[in-house]
């Protein structure tokens, strides 16, 4: 095993950072009381976690109206939101989203509308179709977690204005939020998601929900706010998790330019380096998404003729870490529904590779990651 461990799965969950854990540590320490407690050290404490939401709402959407929902993950809080009474009624039109929330989505026990794709995006003219008068939810993520492939959120919100006006509009921004600039205000969100396990923290999540005076959005608000007081469907989030996770957000939004300029160039390198790679017939690795449709933060490539999850666990031999697909679905044995979507056969579905990057890699770690994949590919 090498002496360096190679991590590029940062899309499952990001490396900690010193910095993230520290802060960790030290708040931890002294923010270990009930919020919801009536003595000074958790009044001390509710103040400190509203301002972390108003930190985290103005990070990533500008408004600091919006509320914050606290959650352990984004599964619980996909699943919180699955009891909201007003998405049990007419029908939720979807695409294929992260098996987490797809599952939640399900759970609602009403009518699911799914838009096909046109090369991995959404096809703006069937969303038109199926969206109706009687649509409580659109739900599409930002950044497709498998493929990486960025959505045009405030095109979709031009097809949802016309002929589904009074929908919620939900994003999965777990693999964008703290990376890339979310269109809050250009797309109209009305719901985001955020995953501190993305950006390299000890865990937490939350959902950001637009405020507004209309009764959907007002109900929603409130729903959220008995969900814990007066219904229990969640339990109480760990204090030092929500205020490290608004920590990271602004840390990482403050510093995205700098960041998004290094995982740009290194994905654009391991792209050129890869596409120098022979496999077996003299075929070449074909890369998923195109680099100017796709997070710099994912890049997605099949390799016809190779098992994607054979190639991990020759890689994770070498001491790199990548994956094959969505880890909540690494262990199954369909292909995956993300390609098979974009008309990829079932062969070459089980073909994948997913390299993720984030702010602690390096020029060092693709040019060890394309070394070893080469010589595996030939050993293979």
């Amino acid at each position: 095993m090498p002496d360096k461990y190679i991590y590029l799965d940062n899309a499952a969950a990001a490396a900690p950072e010193k910095n993230m854990i520290d802060f960790f540590a030290a708040t931890a320490m002294s923010c270990y009381a009930n919020q919801e407690a009536i003595h000074r050290q958790a009044y001390v404490l509710r103040q400190k976690l509203e301002a972390a939401e108003k930190d985290l709402a103005l990070a990533l959407t500008g408004d600091v109206t919006a509320q914050v929902v606290w959650g352990s993950s984004g599964t619980d809080l996909f699943n919180l939101l699955s009891h909201a009474p007003m998405l049990r009624k007419g029908n939720i039109v979807t695409t294929l989203e992260h098996p987490a929330l797809q599952a939640a989505l399900k759970r609602t026990g009403t009518e699911l509308r799914t838009v096909p794709l046109l090369d991995g995006k959404v096809n703006l003219e069937e969303l038109g179709r199926l969206a109706d008068r009687n649509t409580v939810l659109v739900a599409v993520h930002h950044v497709q977690s498998e493929t990486g492939i960025i959505q045009d959120l405030p095109g979709i919100r031009k097809i949802i204005a016309g002929c589904a006006p009074q929908t919620l509009f939900f994003s999965d921004a777990i693999q964008s939020a703290g990376k890339l600039p979310i269109p809050w205000k250009e797309a109209a969100l009305d719901i985001i998601s955020v995953s501190g396990h993305k950006l390299g923290t000890p865990g937490g999540a939350a959902l950001i929900l637009r405020t507004g005076k209309d009764s959907t959005r007002k109900n929603l608000v409130e729903f959220f706010e008995r969900s814990r007081s007066r219904e229990y469907l969640a339990g109480r989030p760990d204090p030092a998790t929500m205020l490290t996770l608004a920590h990271a957000v602004k840390t990482c939004v403050a510093e995205s330019a700098q960041v998004l300029s290094a995982v740009r160039t290194m994905n654009l390198e391991l792209r050129e380096r890869l596409g120098r790679i022979d496999l077996a017939g003299k075929r070449k690795i074909r890369f998923t998404v195109p680099a100017e449709d796709a997070s710099p933060f994912i890049l997605h490539i099949t390799l016809s003729g190779c098992e994607g999850a054979v190639l991990v666990r020759m890689l994770s031999e070498q001491g790199i870490a990548v994956s094959s697909g969505s880890a909540c679905s690494a262990e199954s044995n369909l292909p995956s529904p993300a390609l098979t979507a974009m008309n990829y056969n079932k062969k070459d579905a089980f073909s994948a590779l997913r390299i993720s990057f984030w702010r602690n890699n390096s020029s060092d770690d693709i040019c060890r990651f394309a070394d070893a994949l080469e010589a595996v590919i030939k050993d293979y």
